[in-house]
């Protein structure tokens, strides 16, 4: 009687995940001693097995900010004798954030939102760059930032991050203007038959124009970038109003 078998394969070393996508891993490992050796992969929460005989290979079809854990058993030649398996975690890319809107803002602050990442147990890294800088990290899909320049431009990134707080989405950023602080001290300084010189103390803010409207027997709107204007072709003897509004270099975001 004469007897074959196949001895086990030694187990694979350096088993690492190379790369992740929101739905795929990409894996290598050092190659197991023997001949004709393949590679069985599979992933604990999916139901897909793959054998391979190279080093290496890509899980598709994977659920986007999950962990998974990968186990890679070397096989020897009669597809049966195997050795002992060999396994890494690590979690998918969660979803990048879509919809950041900046819903309002101060002074010094504004409130953001968006739409949550496809993820589990998924938290949000929210930088903010602009004159005063800072790093924020929340679990809901909103956040107040607080602390900023009034009447400056500012841009806010949002990244999703999965539950190990190392593998993230791609960033998705959204910018936007604080308000403008509102002027004060506006007086009138000399007055004719048919003008009136006004000034004020500037706003704080970078950019700030003035928008000022004029109510009376006859209405008007100027728009300057001194702090105090000549609002001339008005009517003698009558009486006028005149609002005074800080504009950031939006032109949309305004003081009160």
């Amino acid at each position: 009687i004469i007897l074959s078998g196949s001895t086990k394969p030694t187990p694979v070393t350096n088993f690492t995940i190379v790369t992740v996508t929101t739905t795929s891993a990409s894996l290598s490992w050092n190659a197991s001693q023997g001949s004709q050796i393949t590679y069985r992969v599979q992933a604990t929460g999916s139901t897909l097995s793959l054998t391979v005989s190279t080093p290496s290979a890509t899980i598709i079809g994977l659920a986007a900010g999950s962990l998974y854990i990968f186990t890679v058993t070397a096989l020897a030649s009669d597809n049966v004798t195997a050795a002992d398996a060999v396994s890494v975690s690590g979690y998918t890319k969660p979803t990048p954030v879509i919809n950041v809107v900046v819903i309002s803002v101060t002074t010094a602050s504004a409130s953001l939102s968006w739409n949550t990442s496809q993820g589990s147990q998924i938290t949000y890294r929210v930088q903010v760059t602009g004159p005063t800088s800072s790093n924020l990290v929340v679990s809901a899909p909103s956040v107040n930032v607080t602390g900023l320049t009034a009447g400056s431009q500012y841009t806010f990134i949002v990244t999703a991050v999965a539950a190990d707080n190392v593998t993230t989405s791609d960033v998705t950023s959204v910018s936007g203007y604080t308000k403008p602080v509102p002027v004060t001290n506006a007086v009138v300084v000399s007055v004719t038959s048919s003008s009136v010189y006004i000034s004020w103390n500037a706003a704080q803010g970078s950019q700030i124009t003035y928008r000022i409207q004029t109510t009376g027997p006859t209405s008007s709107t100027f728009i300057v970038s001194a702090s105090s204007v000549n609002l001339t072709g008005l009517v003698s003897g009558a009486t006028y109003s005149f609002s005074i509004t800080a504009v950031a270099a939006d032109n949309v975001t305004t003081s009160d």
